[in-house]
């Protein structure tokens, strides 16, 4: 197939997508955003209008991207296609899987990775993610198929937290409501310098004690917090008449967590792990600044 007719043949996959509702106003949106911007920069500087016309159309052009590849698979696929575009689309939704019967719902979305230079990391994350996701949904038909006319809601999605030049994290975030709510979530961290799926020893020099070094200072962080704010609670300083809890010391070796685009570390907590269900899943950002000596 000649340049002509690989480019028609795109041109009619394009035009065969069917573009989300809300996008054209989004784009609108973004668009006038842009020139509102643009015009502030001309007052201040005429001769960076020519630069700043383009950054509108590069803005415009990326958001239009992002947003309609993540809402079509198909045009994902697409773009895949294009040499300038081959490597923006990073995740897709691999599954979607729904399920109603009398009071018992399920909506779960799998996730999956394109893109990456290591096809074996790519293949096993996709592998894990997909494996993950299929835990919940085990568990949801078990809940269906014992509790049948019960009340029960699962809510499973995911989030791109970083993808630059050297980090991929994404979340897969459940909610579920039943008695009570709850919230959990796996975070999926791959270097794309190594290749390699991260855990968080990983970012640390080998004999570094960066579990301890990092507790303090959520534990510092959670003090500060609940002297500022008496509404805020955790689960440490308890006393003696306090309701019994499992007491905060110390982050685990598989504690979920993700990097900034700064390189700061955020340390992620479910829903009642460190702190009662009101004050839902905490996050403490820890400054790479202070982790600086014990980083690898």
């Amino acid at each position: 197939m000649n340049n002509k007719k690989k480019l028609d043949h795109l041109k009619h996959q394009y035009e065969d997508i069917q573009i989300p509702k809300d996008l054209k106003q989004k784009v609108k949106s973004s668009i006038e955003a842009g020139k509102s911007e643009n015009e502030s920069r001309r007052k201040k500087a005429r001769f960076t209008g020519t630069a700043a016309k383009l950054g509108i159309s590069a803005a415009a052009a990326l958001f239009v991207i992002t947003v309609a590849a993540n809402a079509n698979q198909n045009m994902a696929y697409a773009m895949t296609k294009v040499p300038v575009l081959k490597n923006i689309v990073r995740v897709v939704t691999f599954h979607s899987y729904e399920e109603k019967k009398n009071h018992m719902e399920a909506e779960i979305k799998t996730p999956k990775v394109t893109g990456l230079k290591d096809k074996k990391t790519q293949k096993e994350l996709n592998r894990e993610m997909a494996r993950y996701t299929d835990m919940i949904k085990k568990e949801f038909s078990k809940d269906l198929r014992k509790n049948g006319g019960g009340h029960k809601s699962v809510t499973t999605d995911y989030q791109v937290l970083l993808n630059n030049d050297s980090f991929l994290s994404i979340r897969i975030r459940t909610e579920t409501s039943e008695a009570s709510s709850d919230s959990f979530s796996r975070i999926y961290n791959i270097s794309k310098k190594t290749g390699r799926i991260m855990k968080l020893g990983s970012l640390f020099q080998e004999k570094a004690d960066y579990r301890a070094v990092i507790s303090k200072e959520i534990r510092r962080q959670m003090r500060q917090q609940m002297k500022a704010d008496p509404y805020k609670s955790y689960f440490i300083d308890t006393k003696k008449d306090d309701v019994p809890v499992d007491e905060f010391k110390k982050i685990s070796g598989s504690q979920n967590f993700y990097l900034t685009s700064s390189g700061d570390l955020v340390i992620v907590f479910d829903k009642y792990e460190v702190a009662p269900g009101y004050m839902g899943a905490p996050e403490f950002t820890i400054s790479k600044k202070l982790l600086s000596s014990i980083l690898e």
